[in-house]
């Protein structure tokens, strides 16, 4: 046992002595156990066959095994007695369920795992310069398997760090819905200087989570086969999160006009009305910013419901934006650099941003 599963016991050249040799298929390493009937066995060579057992040498010091002529000698009767396997001391991941993690890396220390969301990125999860943000906070729930689903602050609703299922590489990361995916579990094994190791439980031990180094995409997250990498060590930093404070609904009112100004805003449930009164632009509760038509259809939406929008603000910069709490935009027109800028609900049922001098930046489209 101590010399580990690469080393047998076999019959020495001169036939008679025993010793340790590297594992193979040979006769001379494989050997056959008979019961004497009386608790005792018999060994015996498949190589050299019955005629010789193991024995213990009767010299005086007792202690040197050979194999002897088959015989009734009482050096010749063994016993085994059964042993206990020893303890196997697995560490075990010191992580505070209730709490939330900042996961940063050995090999890009001044950055951490955080969740994009830009013109680029959606839901996608990345290395991104390190800052205050509830995108880079995470938390780590224990499952009834012994592995972790890790969730983000900004997407605790129901979004797991998960695998791509692609069928080609199926080693890039993603957030997907929660559901009973191997490949939203997570193993955290304790590693050298108080990192950690992140394998899944689809994937298994031999790939673990990796940052993509190509010199080009060095922000992107990665299965690789697990290795000795600066990349495959995690440290996870426990943060004090506030809670978001809890204020008092105010009544909702509707904006009796059909735009919105430099800096002005739409709160869940407020909206704008076209001058003819046949067109509605409004900031849904469920995150979703819709245009309806007097015959109550939509005709346009961000496509943002199931977000905790928490306003729409046409920004002094110029660009219509929606934002979550902690100031994290969720979705946007794109025409910042246009400071001024305003949006109308046109008569026409068309929403358009039009610059300081009229001239039109964006629109929807969506003229009746």
């Amino acid at each position: 046992m101590r010399q580990g599963s690469g080393l047998s016991l076999q019959v020495d050249k001169d036939k008679n002595k025993l010793a340790l040799a590297a594992a193979d298929k040979s006769v001379s390493q494989v050997w056959k156990i008979y019961s004497n009937g009386d608790g005792t066995f018999r060994i015996t060579s498949l190589w050299l066959g019955t005629d010789k057992s193991w024995d213990v040498v009767n010299d005086g010091s007792n202690n040197q095994i050979i194999l002897a002529a088959t015989a009734g000698f009482a050096g010749q009767f063994w016993q085994f007695t059964p042993q206990p396997k020893p303890a196997v001391v697995v560490a075990k991941p010191d992580i505070d369920t209730e709490s939330f993690y900042r996961i940063t890396n050995g090999w890009q220390r001044d950055k951490s795992l955080a969740v994009a969301n830009d013109e680029m990125h959606t839901d996608h999860p990345m290395i991104l310069p390190t800052e205050d943000n509830s995108n880079q906070y995470w938390k780590f729930t224990l499952g009834d398997n012994g592995y972790y689903r890790i969730t983000n602050q900004q997407y605790l609703d129901g979004m797991s760090l998960d695998i791509i299922n692609d069928g080609t590489n199926n080693n890039r990361m993603a957030l997907t819905p929660f559901n009973n995916y191997s490949g939203q579990y997570w193993k955290l094994t304790p590693e050298r200087n108080g990192t950690y190791r992140l394998t899944s439980l689809w994937q298994g031990n031999s790939k673990a989570l990796d940052i993509v180094n190509d010199g080009t995409d060095n922000n992107e997250l990665i299965l690789n086969p697990t290795g000795n990498y600066s990349g495959q060590y995690w440290t996870l930093t426990k943060q004090v999160v506030e809670a978001p404070k809890v204020i008092e609904p105010t009544p909702v009112k509707t904006l009796v006009k059909d735009r919105l100004m430099a800096g002005e805003e739409l709160l869940p449930k407020m909206k704008i009305v076209s001058a003819n009164g046949r067109f509605t632009l409004i900031q849904q509760g469920d995150g979703n910013l819709v245009i309806y038509n007097d015959k109550n259809r939509p005709t346009w939406a961000s496509h943002t419901n199931g977000k905790t929008v928490k306003n729409c603000i046409m920004q002094t910069d110029g660009n219509l934006v929606q934002y979550l709490p902690y100031h994290v935009a969720v979705w946007a027109s794109n025409t910042h650099g246009n400071p001024g800028a305003y949006l109308v609900m046109q008569n026409d049922g068309n929403l358009v941003i039009y610059g300081k001098n009229n001239k039109p930046l964006w629109a929807t489209n969506t003229v009746e």
